[in-house]
């Protein structure tokens, strides 16, 4: 989408000098400011109620392979993860 904007000169040399100082252009500094303002804000899994928090995590899990291998106790002991160390 393309957005025209109309600036009083001192304000255009302000966005200007702004977006030189920090080596953009003027068009990418606006859209640094910009964005962050009409995103909406990242949701806070603290602030939802404890139902809406476990169907989302309940979907989560839903979603992961449950073809992983599972190791022996072997594989998971000490002595198979050193054994190459001597440990």
């Amino acid at each position: 989408m393309t957005l025209t904007i109309e600036l009083p000169a001192d304000k255009a040399a302000i966005l200007l000098d702004g977006a030189s100082q920090r080596g953009l252009t003027p068009e990418r500094w606006l859209e640094e400011l910009v964005i962050p303002q009409i995103q909406p804000p990242i949701e806070d899994p603290n602030d939802l109620p404890f139902e809406e928090w476990k169907a989302r995590f309940d979907h989560f899990l839903a979603g992961l392979d449950r073809n992983t291998p599972v190791l022996s106790d072997y594989d998971m002991s000490r002595e198979s993860i050193y054994a190459d160390r001597g440990l």
